[in-house]
């Protein structure tokens, strides 16, 4: 009986901390990350640019997120989120008119997040799910197409719009055993807006007249690449 206690004893001497390190801390937690923002292609719908329609293709750029939540001890984590991106156009088409296009736009939000953290039953690795819904502002600076020749238009657009935004989250947290409550993630995100993005624009006719022309693009999506780490105040169950 004895040997058999003394075997149960160290059974769960080295089963209970593994499990308890394997779940997550409830708790307030501090989380940041940055990476790569891709922004899909966007279509000019609305430009004063008669029946022209044009295709807007951005460059990879960057994204950072800050965020502040907190973590139930059933696997939810509420958070709240703010955010940056930025990325520059790398290409027009649609037109055979202009030879050269330029412009960048950088963005805001602000988003309350929702997340399910999936419990493996190992320590080194911890995968969560998530959703978002909040808005974002967008800016768009010096965006502008130019004439090829004499015969056609060159345009310029610049201003700021808003709209709500959702997204969804698919991520994988590695804790640090050398800080407890510490973690290395790493996420990916697809965010999109609602309704359509308007800016003040003007056209320049091949006589140089210039005439007020409205931009509008269609409601925007993105890919994002995160790496960041998350603090968890509460750190990990006391090991005994």
């Amino acid at each position: 009986m004895t040997v058999t206690r003394c075997a149960l004893v160290g059974a769960l001497a080295v089963a209970l901390p593994a499990m308890a390190s394997a779940q997550p801390a409830p708790g307030l937690y501090l989380a940041a990350g940055m990476g790569f923002d891709i922004p899909q292609d966007q279509t000019i719908i609305a430009s004063g640019l008669a029946d022209e329609a044009l295709d807007i293709s951005w460059g990879t750029g960057f994204a950072g997120v800050l965020s502040l939540g907190y973590g139930f001890a059933n696997g939810f984590r509420a958070e709240l989120e703010g955010s940056y991106r930025s990325s520059s156009i790398g290409s027009i088409s649609g037109t055979d008119v202009a030879n050269f296009s330029g412009g960048s736009q950088r963005s805001y939000g602000l988003m309350v997040n929702g997340f399910y953290d999936v419990r493996l039953g190992v320590d080194w690795v911890r995968p969560y799910l998530g959703a978002g819904l909040g808005y974002q502002w967008t800016e768009l600076d010096d965006y502008r197409l130019g004439p090829a020749d004499g015969r056609a238009f060159g345009m310029s657009a610049s201003g700021t719009d808003s709209a709500f935004a959702y997204q969804a989250i698919l991520g994988a947290a590695f804790p640090l055993r050398a800080v407890p409550g510490l973690s290395l993630t790493a996420e990916y995100r697809f965010l999109g807006t609602f309704g359509h993005q308007s800016y003040d624009g003007f056209r320049i006719n091949p006589r140089g007249r210039r005439t007020d022309a409205p931009l509008t693009l269609e409601s925007q999506q993105h890919s994002l690449i995160l790496f960041g780490l998350r603090y968890a105040f509460g750190g990990p169950p006391a090991v005994p």
